[in-house]
């Protein structure tokens, strides 16, 4: 599966803790409705850029969804 849309470059980790960073992601700004998870790929982008996984990592998103 291909990514439809990369992760934007507007990611906050600001919770301190990584499960409310998660939950975080998505949210709304007026009535602009943002979700950083548009696909499997966006997920494993999501986890490199907070550390989780290593970035040089060749770990692919699974399919489905």
């Amino acid at each position: 599966m291909t990514s439809t849309s990369p992760i934007p470059s507007d990611v906050l980790f600001l919770g301190g803790n990584l499960a409310l960073d998660f939950i975080n992601s998505e949210y709304r700004v007026g009535d602009r409705h943002h979700d950083c998870f548009n696909d499997n790929e966006s997920v494993v982008t999501w986890l490199k850029m907070a550390g989780q996984l290593p970035e040089a990592s060749d770990e692919k998103a699974p399919g489905g969804c």
